[in-house]
Order: structure tokens, then C-alpha cells, then sequence
């Protein structure tokens, strides 16, 4: 992959990732394990105990919560991809904070061969996110949005 890819992807990690609810959710104080795999750690409730590795970390309405914010972000990124002064704006603010990330990894099985990830998703149940529909949709989607913007 070339490196704009890479610096965009980065960009879009931090910007519409990292800056949002995430930031919150992952202040306080962090558990800590003897074992290193949190076989020994518990959360105690008024009616039990939970063992660490099978304790949901986020509940439904942060989920939601989060993936709005995302949504919102990575649209608004997207819908400025041709607006030279948001992307130098995106690419400054970001460039400081993701200079020692790892490089991105180009995954050739997502999306477009038989992924886990994406099987194990389609078992779940469906979020309050919103849906885009179909694929030549959401392909739709990205040109309309270009046009929206410019008019």
C-alpha cells in the first residue's frame, strides 16, 4: 500500500476512532493481572461475581453511543475528502499524535473474502446504527454525498 493510504488511515484512526467517547471510556483505573491473561481478576456486583474474561466492557447505550460518533466522524471525513484545506487540517492535527503508531497492515481477507470477523458479525443482532442498505447503495451513497456537498 502506498503511503498517503497509510497516513490517511492513520489519520482516520485518531480523528474519528480515538477522539471520541473511546477517550472516556478509557480513563480510570485500569485492571491488573498476576497470570497476564485475567484469569485472576473478577468484578464484584451487589448479586455476583464476574470473572474478568467474560465481563462485558461496554453496554449497549455506550456501544451506540460510540459507533454514532464514529459514524458522524468518518462521514465527515469522507464527505471532504476533495477539500484540500480539511485534509491538510486533518493531517496536521493528526501527524503529532500518530507519528510512533505502528504502520497500518493491509488485510487482504477483510471485507472481500471469507472473514470471521465479518461471519461472526452477521450472527449478531443488529445495533440501532443506521444501516446503509444495499452495497451498490452505499457505492451511491459516497457519490451523492460528494455532489451534496459541492452544490
Amino acid at each position: 500500500m502506498d503511503k498517503p493510504a497509510k497516513k490517511f488511515a492513520r489519520a482516520i484512526a485518531f480523528a474519528c476512532v480515538r477522539q471520541t467517547y473511546l477517550e472516556q471510556l478509557h480513563e480510570g483505573t485500569g485492571a491488573r493481572s498476576k497470570t497476564g491473561d485475567y484469569s485472576d481478576v473478577k468484578v464484584i456486583t451487589p448479586d455476583r461475581e464476574i470473572p474478568w474474561n467474560e465481563l462485558s466492557r461496554l453496554n449497549d447505550e455506550e456501544m451506540a453511543r460510540l459507533m454514532k460518533e464514529v459514524l458522524n466522524k468518518i462521514y465527515t471525513v469522507l464527505a471532504n475528502i476533495d477539500n484540500p484545506e480539511f485534509i491538510k487540517k486533518l493531517n496536521d492535527w493528526t501527524d503529532e499524535w500518530t507519528g510512533k503508531w505502528d504502520a497500518p497492515k493491509y488485510l487482504p481477507d477483510f471485507i472481500l473474502k471469507s472473514n470471521p470477523q465479518v461471519a461472526k458479525a452477521k450472527k449478531r443482532k443488529p445495533t440501532s446504527a443506521p444501516r446503509t442498505g444495499s452495497n451498490k447503495a452505499a457505492q451511491r451513497g459516497l457519490k451523492d454525498s460528494a455532489k451534496q456537498r459541492d452544490h
